[in-house]
Order: structure tokens, then sequence, then C-alpha cells
């Protein structure tokens, strides 16, 4: 699994990252919920603005595209299930190395403080939704 991820992320292109999708991007396909909108094989990154990217639905679409890509790609006894949740379990591992490479080739203040800005902004929206859900509840 290891070598398929290095190969979708691009790692063996002297450590090159794709860029984390914007939040614009992160949102239309929250909304739409369209494969299309999210990750692909040709344009597989990852987002790394939440504080738990298992918790990213983008992230989630992009475990799907990593055991459809395993299982064709691998002869193996594992579920797809088995396969995406592997993956998952490896994604603070990844956010860390990324961070690490942002931070070494000077980019990092600004990369770091955007997804610390928008994982802050995906913290109010989702405190807001609970209180409102929560003003609703009591409303009727």
């Amino acid at each position: 699994m290891r070598e398929l991820i290095k190969e979708l992320l691009h790692q063996g292109d002297k450590g090159h990252w794709p860029e984390p999708p914007t939040e614009a991007e992160i949102e239309k396909f929250r909304l739409s919920e369209d494969a299309k909108d999210g990750p692909t094989f040709d344009n597989f990154c990852l987002d790394f603005s939440h504080t738990s990217p298992r918790d990213s639905l983008w992230n989630q679409r992009a475990s799907e595209i990593i055991a459809e890509q395993y299982g064709l790609s691998y002869d193996t006894d594992f579920t797809a299930d088995e396969i995406r949740n592997e993956f998952l379990d490896r994604l603070k591992r990844i956010r860390d190395d990324y961070h690490k490479y942002v931070d070494s080739n000077g980019a990092g203040s600004t990369a770091r403080s955007r997804g610390r800005a928008s994982a802050e902004v995906t913290k109010r929206r989702q405190r807001r939704g609970k209180r409102v859900g929560t003003v609703r509840l009591h409303m009727t």
C-alpha cells in the first residue's frame, strides 16, 4: 500500500506533494457529493484541514480510490473496506510527513496557517450547527 500511496501523491518526484484541495473545492464536493468534484485518480490529493484527517469526506473518497487501485494493482485477500480502513489509519502519519515537507521547503507558515485557519472555520461551523440544532429542538 505504501508504494501506491507514494505513487498517487507523487512522492517519488523529488519529494513533491500535490497541493491540498482549497476550501472551495472541499465545500463544492461536500455539497454535491459527486465523485468527480472530489479527489480522482488523476488529481489525487488529501485534505489536511480537519483536526482528524480521517473525518474528512474528501479523504473518505480518497480512501475509495486507494482501495479500488490497490485491488486492481495487487493480488490481495483484503476486502475493499479493510484497505480503506488501513489507508485512513495512515492519514495522520501522512499528514505529519506532508507538514514536514512543507516546513522544510519554507512554505510551512503559509500552508500550515491556512490549514489551521480552515480547521478552525470547520470547527466553528460544526459548533454553530450543533447550537442551531439544539435551539430548533427546544422550539418544537
